[in-house]
């Protein structure tokens, strides 16, 4: 059995390592998605910004030191999205792919279908 335990901070994913998980996963709500949909609309359903990362580096180095400790990293983009934010979708994906996460946790049948036609070459996590 392995513990799935959120992170909202490279520092928190040290102390949920070191507490037993095996896996984590997290959301990201930059600055840009904030303003443009505000909290409520957050890209994962882990609502307002305590429950989320606040940037791609942040997220960088989370990735880094779970991976030190071999406990791969799951980004949450499994809420449903209009049309409108795919273009800032694509860039998430490609992001998380620069991250080096281990897999996207995804709810929305056409991001699956956009991180497929992308390459994305990783785990899919149906949510």
């Amino acid at each position: 059995m392995k513990i799935l335990s959120p992170a909202v901070s490279a520092h928190e994913v040290e102390a949920v390592i070191a507490a037993g998980a095996g896996e984590i996963y997290c959301g990201v709500m930059p600055d840009a998605w904030r303003k443009a949909y505000t909290n409520v609309a957050s890209p994962n359903r882990r609502e307002w910004e305590v429950s989320n990362m606040t940037d791609f580096e942040a997220l960088a180095d989370a990735v880094n030191r779970a991976h030190d400790k071999g406990v791969p990293v799951f980004l949450t983009l499994n809420a449903l999205y209009t049309e409108a934010q795919y273009p800032e979708l694509r860039h998430f994906v490609e992001k998380a792919d620069a991250c080096g996460v281990d897999a996207l946790i995804i709810a929305d049948l056409g991001l699956l279908l956009l991180a497929r036609d992308m390459g994305w070459k990783r785990d899919l996590h149906i949510s």
